[in-house]
């Protein structure tokens, strides 16, 4: 975003003996500015504001006092510029897909909609990506479907605001490639303990190409010959620890499976097969 120069003026009627204005951005600084008599009893006072980013939005305010009292004015600055999107993280995440995420400078202005372009190795030009589904105005990270296996591509994203479109910058095109594999994984399940109201169950951790994604798991049980259901989120952090379902109710059969999910399509693969555990008797000898 360029500096630019933002010029804020007063005129104050029936100002007595006033030589300086106060200026000040509310919760910051204070500056002083002449004050301009340019007739008995009008005062001119013009405010200099060089804007360089987005944080120089705010209330700024001006401060004259004479004589009889002190008056004050404020302007609200709403600084708009050109929008700029850079693509933050690019990975493929599976043989057809890819992953990204972005940070978008809209800079006070309303975000209409985004155009994604991609090219493979083989291609020369550009294409805009038209597939289902397309990146909301609210997105700030995407998956791309239907592309090619082992394959390279380059991609670009724009954005459009009320304001303007953001620049066209080959410095912001990022490269990635698709999987050679799908990594998907089914958790096998085991029963580590039970109690009387209670069932611990675990599984082992994916192989090291398959856990950079997989990052949660929902895990589900219910009474044997029921149909309500408890589900719960266990997150993948490395070490895999068992999960225990408590609140159970004594001496009853339970089933449990488990899935894995990923945190870049907010999707989870398949359940795994199901384990049947009974709780213990709570009958106190």
């Amino acid at each position: 975003m360029n500096a630019s120069l933002l010029k804020l003026k007063t005129y104050l009627i029936s100002a007595y003996n006033c030589t300086k204005v106060k200026w000040y951005k509310q919760d910051m600084g204070e500056s002083y500015e002449p004050a301009v008599q340019i007739s008995p009893k009008r005062v001119n006072s013009t405010h200099n504001i060089r804007t360089h980013r987005v944080e120089d939005n705010g209330v700024y305010i001006c401060e004259i006092e004479d004589r009889n009292k002190t008056v004050q004015g404020k302007v609200e600055v709403l600084i708009k510029a050109p929008p700029k999107v850079i693509i933050d993280v690019v990975k493929g995440i599976s043989t057809t897909q890819i992953y990204l995420e972005w940070t978008v400078y809209a800079y006070n202005s309303k975000i209409k909609n985004y155009h994604l372009y991609y090219k493979n190795g083989s291609s020369s030009e550009y294409r805009l990506y038209v597939n289902d589904p397309r990146i909301s105005e609210t997105n700030t990270s995407f998956v791309m479907n239907g592309l090619q296996k082992s394959t390279k591509y380059s991609l670009r994203l724009e954005v459009q605001t009320e304001f303007a479109m953001s620049a066209r910058n080959e410095n912001l095109t990022k490269t990635v490639e698709t999987l050679t594999f799908d990594p998907d994984f089914i958790p096998n399940i085991s029963i580590n303990g039970f109690s009387a109201t209670s069932v611990t169950i675990g599984w082992k951790e994916p192989t090291e190409d398959i856990a950079p994604y997989i990052h949660y798991y929902i895990l589900e049980a219910k009474k044997k010959f029921e149909n309500i259901s408890r589900r719960a989120y266990h997150s993948r952090n490395g070490k895999n620890l068992p999960y225990m379902f408590d609140n159970l109710q004594p001496h009853s059969t339970y089933i449990f499976k488990v899935c894995a999910c990923s945190e870049y399509t907010n999707k989870c693969g398949n359940w795994s097969d199901e384990m049947e555990a009974a709780t213990s008797d709570d009958t106190v000898r």
